[in-house]
């Protein structure tokens, strides 16, 4: 057997010493740049009581364990962006951590160990797709954290068979944890699931006496059995808001281009880069890189391919099921560390020496480059945005100037900077008379906090700021009549390929006379059809 580089605690220090350095890089620009609007609805969500959280997280998308872990958070830390992205930041460095554990234990003992480990810390430190989403404050990160430890503890207990409780523990525990914090975990769990029954039935010759013998597959329907009984309250909730995505979500049907382009996002975490033919490179590298592993030396290489392919295939099916594309490549975050470690092992089995090390140096360097290209659009000073917007605006803020925001989108961002800056608490104009959907904040955002033309109407004679975000996908929503803009700022965005802007614009609500075309036309305010 090819002996071991190093003993087994310092291997771990030097995987620790890589996730901490990336976690370091991390924690450094969680501040540069603006509060995106999933990020915004996740700290409103936090700060309503713990029942009112739970019941409001019905009528979203997603379940409430990662909300009730940031209401905790930002009750010790404070609920700033730096602070709330902060966690999710040591989230996606324990998912490192677990990663490790798992190519321990889909590797044998010896050289090759110790380089697909090092080499798999060092790719989940430089993927594009793990940097850009652990640095926002969403769930994601907690969700590669369960899935990695849960397929970690499954692998240890299975090798263990039934002399290991705790792992099997660990493993349910993880398991259902992970499918209260994202419904992608479901699809990790029945991969999972199907990768336990296939590993037991191999082995039991398909004999149902052999079969029930096995610790390993008592154990295992054991922790299935506890998962599901641990989600069986949710289910309803869960099934209820699949039937609201069918009803009313913001994308249409799945095509082979989203699809395409979700699959490129996943690889390079870079959506501008998405651009033909770079999906199908994408695609196709990922069909090589599921090949080489359903094709390897035995199950853990199977398992690994599991955790890739489970997700993103259950992703697909779910979005045929509800005819609307619910797959999306941060949905499948906890993939891109089984995408890491499989590349690893990979390419730590190469018998070449020279051939392994340029292999290595490849992959790392392509990984790479990608996150320094996405790190190289953050910063205040190449893309200021909504926080630009909001600094000009409190300096320049006097009392007695109301703040209004066209749209939900920069809505809640700008309710928590009003609070940080010290401006006005800003009120929301609507510009079309339908209730909010889910995905435009209605679970978190109450009827009082939009304008009514009353209010509106009262504000004749006065000065006021608007506050809007545009794109080549949003358009300008014309003021009411009498409303006239005095100064306008531009502040550009990082979003999808950067060409998001927000307006800041100074308003005259014009004379009292107008109050009355202010009042009547205020509600119908419509968004101008596209050319």
């Amino acid at each position: 057997m090819p002996r071991s580089w190093t003993t087994a605690p310092a291997l771990l220090a030097q995987v620790t010493a890589v996730h901490v350095a990336a976690a370091a890089a991390r924690a450094s620009v969680v501040g540069g740049w603006s509060l995106a609007f999933d990020e915004a609805f996740s700290w409103r969500m936090s700060r309503y009581p713990v029942a009112e959280l739970v019941a409001r997280t019905a009528r979203d998308v997603h379940p409430p364990a990662y909300y009730l872990l940031l209401k905790g958070w930002t009750h010790w830390l404070g609920d700033s962006p730096e602070a709330m992205r902060l966690m999710s930041v040591g989230l996606a460095a324990l998912a490192g951590l677990a990663l490790h554990g798992l190519i321990r234990e889909v590797t044998a003992p010896g050289r090759g160990r110790d380089w697909a480990c090092l080499l798999a810390a060092i790719l989940v430190a430089t993927s594009p797709l793990i940097n850009r989403h652990a640095v926002e404050a969403r769930m994601y990160p907690m969700a590669a954290a369960l899935a990695v430890l849960a397929g970690w503890a499954l692998l240890a207990a299975l090798r263990r068979g039934g002399r290991s409780l705790l792992w099997w523990a660990v493993y349910a525990g993880a398991s259902a944890l992970g499918c209260y914090v994202h419904n992608y975990g479901l699809f990790l769990m029945v991969a999972q699931t199907t990768f336990l029954a296939a590993w037991c039935l191999a082995r039991s010759g398909l004999s149902p006496a052999k079969l029930w013998a096995m610790p390993e597959a008592r154990l295992g329907l054991l922790a299935t059995g506890a998962v599901a009984l641990a989600y069986w309250p949710w289910l309803p909730v869960a099934m209820a808001q699949s039937r609201q995505v069918e009803a009313d979500y913001v994308t249409g049907p799945l095509g082979l281009g989203l699809f395409a382009n979700e699959i490129g996002h996943l690889f390079t975490g870079l959506y501008w880069l998405a651009a033909p033919p770079m999906p199908e490179v994408w695609c196709a590298g990922l069909l090589i890189l599921l090949t080489l592993l359903a094709v390897g030396r035995g199950e853990a290489d199977r398992f690994l391919g599991l955790m890739i392919v489970g997700p993103i295939g259950l992703g697909v099916l779910a979005s045929l099921v509800v005819g609307r594309n619910v797959f999306f490549s941060r949905y499948c975050y906890p993939a891109a560390f089984a995408v890491a470690g499989g590349l690893a092992v990979l390419i730590a089995r190469i018998p070449d020496l020279m051939t392994r090390v340029a292999a290595s140096i490849l992959a790392v360097t392509t990984t790479a480059s990608l996150t320094a290209s996405l790190y190289d659009r953050i910063g205040p000073e190449r893309h200021p945005g909504l926080l630009g917007a909001t600094r000009e605006l409190a300096r320049r803020w006097r009392p007695g100037e109301a703040v209004f925001v066209f749209g939900p989108e920069i809505y809640l961002a700008l309710q928590l900077d009003s609070r940080r800056l010290g401006f006005a608490p800003p009120r929301m104009i609507r510009t079309t008379r339908r209730p909010l959907e889910h995905y435009r904040g209605g679970p978190v955002i109450d009827p009082a906090e939009i304008t009514t033309p009353e209010e509106a109407a009262a504000l004749a004679g006065s000065s006021a700021w608007v506050v809007e975000a545009r794109s080549a996908w949003r358009y300008v929503t014309p003021l009411p009549p009498g409303w006239r803009r005095t100064d306008e700022r531009r502040f550009p965005e990082v979003r999808i390929a950067g060409r998001d802007m927000v307006f800041l614009d100074r308003i005259d609500c014009g004379t009292p006379t107008t109050a009355v075309a202010v009042n009547q036309d205020l509600l119908t305010l419509k968004r101008r059809r596209r050319p």
